[in-house]
């Protein structure tokens, strides 16, 4: 606890470093005979900010529903609003932090079929196919790209009997920290693949596992951890897909150099 200063002359009172609610009494010249009694009352709560977390609470910190499920269709769409979308049917069969609004959702990622029949895709939005098992975490903020706050959004596959944890690129999810998810350096499965009309299931590769990888529960616990430390709470409504610019492919870039 840190000290108080009092300043007799002009009736001061200075706390320092205070964590707690003090009552102190003390005699100001002019109230000799007289008590007097300061509080130093609690400080406020501190509230989160970017440069007072961690690399992975700054991408918790938009984190609305963290939830397990299955993946149950894959369609395609196209609106001069969105863009190109493959829209992924997911039924939540668990939700382990915040809300959704229904255990039937559509979570719309960008990438899919132009209306001259070219498909676009980006290398940062996940793929999935149809009956995939997955553990994600739901964003809260614009979800133009994806409603996956990236890098968090996990196959769940068998191996050797265990269910594990899973990347977007088939690398085993081994741990989560302060620095975010970390993953084994050898890919076990190769990803969804698209075949011209949809996404194929992940396939096995023969590579073994030298390490442990995360279960569901251990990498809950994970999140939920960071999430604490960093003050931060999973909530929040789920983001829109629908970007505040329009048409869809009217976001400003970087002009080319002469």
């Amino acid at each position: 606890m840190g000290g108080l200063r009092v300043d007799r002359r002009v009736g001061i009172l200075t706390a320092v470093g205070i964590v707690s609610t003090v009552v102190v009494s003390f005699q100001l010249p002019w109230l000799r005979g007289h008590n007097a009694q300061a509080a130093v009352l609690d400080p406020p709560p501190i509230v989160p900010t970017p440069a007072s977390i961690s690399p992975a609470g700054r991408a918790l910190a938009h984190g609305a529903a963290l939830v397990e499920g299955t993946v149950t269709a894959i369609t395609f769409s196209y609106d001069e609003a969105r863009g190109p979308r493959t829209n992924v049917g997911f039924e939540v069969e668990q939700v382990y932090d915040g809300h959704v609004p229904s255990d039937q959702l559509t979570l719309a990622i960008f990438g899919g079929f132009l209306p001259d029949g070219r498909f676009v895709a980006t290398s940062e939005t996940p793929a999935f196919a149809e009956g995939q098992r997955c553990l994600m975490l739901l964003t809260s903020k614009s979800a133009f790209w994806s409603p996956i706050v990236p890098g968090y959004g996990f196959a769940i596959e068998t191996v050797d009997g265990e269910d594990i944890l899973i990347g977007d690129d088939g690398h085993p999810l081994m741990a989560i920290g302060v620095l975010g998810p970390r993953f084994g350096s050898d890919a076990l499965f190769q990803g969804p693949q698209f075949d011209g009309r949809s996404f194929q299931r992940s396939v096995r590769l023969d590579a073994v596992p030298t390490h442990r990888a995360m279960r569901v529960a251990e990498a809950v616990a994970a999140i939920r951890a960071v999430a604490k430390a960093d003050g931060l709470t999973l909530s929040g409504e789920l983001g829109s897909a629908t970007p505040p610019w329009s048409p869809w492919n009217a976001l400003p870039v970087a002009g080319a150099q002469q």
